[in-house]
């Protein structure tokens, strides 16, 4: 399945072109499979939690210590989910909503989320300062180094 590139260098990017809604084929990766629907459904927001689930949501059955969230499928239903996706081979839906199977859902969720927001790791830079001690005072001075004007 191809992706939509995004076409404005703008961390709002695909979320943006939409208006807020975007085509869950515009965020499903090669590792997804339909089980039912289409890729046209509008996707408004991505959900882990089926207590948030809002009309059009995208629901991710994310397997948990205490709970697994295929056991939730059905209040994310009734609260307005179009699309769930599962690591299960079954689900049951009601028609009109789109079902994805994907092996890791928790990857598809990190996918998804990039894809979401205009694959922001494309134009931010991140650092990472790990460690026992010092890394408050690292990251000040490391603060202070990338404000600095004319840093390369």
């Amino acid at each position: 399945m191809k992706t939509q590139k995004n076409t404005k260098e703008t961390i709002d990017g695909v979320h943006e072109r939409f208006n807020g809604a975007v085509t869950l084929r515009d965020l499903a990766g090669s590792q997804a499979r339909y089980v039912q629907g289409s890729g046209k459904t509008r996707v408004t927001s991505l959900v882990t939690d089926s207590r948030r689930v809002v009309p059009g949501s995208a629901f991710f059955a994310l397997p948990g210590l205490r709970t697994d969230g295929n056991e939730h499928l059905q209040e994310a239903l009734d609260r307005g989910a179009k699309v769930i996706i599962s690591g299960r081979d079954e689900i049951d839906l009601p028609l009109g909503v789109t079902g994805l199977k994907v092996d890791d859902p928790r990857l598809a969720l990190a996918e998804f989320a990039r894809r979401y927001h205009g694959t922001p790791d494309s134009v931010l830079r991140v650092v990472g300062i790990t460690g026992t001690n010092g890394k408050t005072t690292v990251s000040t001075l490391t603060r202070h180094l990338m404000e600095r004007p004319g840093r390369p």
